[in-house]
């Protein structure tokens, strides 16, 4: 799943889904917040945009894309 596809995922409006679409909604949520927390792996995360590699000469690593996503 990639980053813009999950910001989508959270401005959707749940109250005229049906049962059975707010459970499908749930798991891509659901899916998407483990992608934006790198369960999946960091190269997973980097190629999805969820994360970014870090490059400075005194830092390693990489840093989430937007926090409030990940949280």
């Amino acid at each position: 799943m990639k980053y813009q596809t999950a910001k989508r995922l959270i401005t959707l409006d749940i109250s005229t889904m049906t049962l059975e679409q707010v459970q499908r909604h749930r798991v891509r949520l659901l899916d998407a917040w483990r992608e934006s927390q790198a369960q999946y792996g960091f190269s997973q995360a980097v190629r999805d945009v969820f994360y970014r590699v870090i490059i400075d000469s005194g830092a390693q690593g990489f840093i989430p894309r937007d926090l409030l996503l990940t949280d």
